[in-house]
């Protein structure tokens, strides 16, 4: 649904999300996501691009920051770098924020995925369908999938999902993640299959 059409909504925090690649395969993105008084969160905006390009991926987050008066964000778990160079940047609304890799380890992506799966299942996820890359994040949602590895276990396809990694990013830095992630529970959980109905805008990261 388009935000602007909610009326007036009282917006408390917000993140960004940032996922680093350098491949046509494997974009570059940054996700600003807003919390509202209602416990919803909105997905604003979604900027992608191809090359990895450092300084261009702090420019987006610099002027995602500052549109949506956010002040803090996770970026790939694997780049601790980045996040260091987001924290150590000469911009001033980057200065302001609080950046530092999403958690990594067994069970951190699932654990990101039920974040963001337990907001949907409480209506209170939510893409802002006027956004800028809104439509491109809904296309990698409406393909995103498990397919089952060697070991016979359903795992993420890892492909075309760039901006949803870095929602669940975001995600995590609004909601913050348990230290434990009950792992013997969650092979307990049966996969849910969500499918787009005419005017969804949004739907379910675990499929």
């Amino acid at each position: 649904r388009a935000f602007q059409e909610q009326g007036r909504v009282k917006v408390v925090d917000g993140a960004l999300g940032i996922d680093y690649g350098k491949t046509p395969a494997h974009l570059s993105t940054v996700a600003a996501l807003q919390r509202d008084y209602a416990g919803r969160v909105w997905t604003r905006e979604v900027w992608a691009e191809q090359g990895g390009n450092a300084e261009h991926i702090v420019r987006a987050a610099s002027e995602l920051a500052g549109k949506y008066n956010i002040f803090r964000g996770k970026t790939d778990p694997l780049q601790d770098v980045l996040a260091q160079l987001l924290t150590g940047s000469p911009d001033r609304r980057i200065m302001r924020m609080r950046f530092s890799p999403a958690r990594t380890g067994i069970g951190a992506r699932e654990s990101r995925i039920g974040l963001v799966t337990g907001l949907i299942a409480g209506h209170r996820f939510f893409i802002d369908y006027d956004g800028p890359g809104a439509m491109e994040l809904v296309r990698e949602i409406e393909v995103y999938h498990r397919e089952t590895n060697q070991l016979g276990d359903m795992v993420v396809q890892r492909k075309g999902e760039d901006r949803i990694a870095a929602v669940e990013y975001a995600v995590e830095a609004l909601l913050g993640m348990a230290d434990t992630f009950d792992w013997d529970a969650f092979q307990q959980i049966k996969p849910i299959e969500f499918k787009f109905a005419p005017g969804t805008k949004a739907t379910s990261l675990r499929r």
